[in-house]
């Protein structure tokens, strides 16, 4: 698993657990750096061999559509908050 691919999950994971309690500065930063990066991600079709990112990072079909569904997750979570 590639170090971004890393980063992006555990800014997923941590921001709604902290979002309730005003976030570091820098984290914040780096949730909304990720989600832009993930929201970039256009999948036209599950077996597409690559989908390219606003930053140029390179994924396949299904980890773009599994980030999509781990950002939905964490803004689900911001909202119930």
């Amino acid at each position: 698993m590639s170090k971004f691919l890393r980063s992006i999950l555990v800014a997923c994971a941590v921001s709604p657990s902290y979002a309730a309690q005003g976030c570091d500065v820098s984290l914040t930063e780096q949730y909304h750096d990720c989600v832009r990066i993930v929201d970039s991600l256009r999948p036209d079709k599950g077996g597409q061999a690559r989908v390219f990112a606003v930053d140029g990072s390179e994924f396949t079909a299904g980890q773009a559509r599994w980030l999509q569904g781990a950002v939905a997750q964490s803004r689900a979570g911001l909202r119930t908050r």
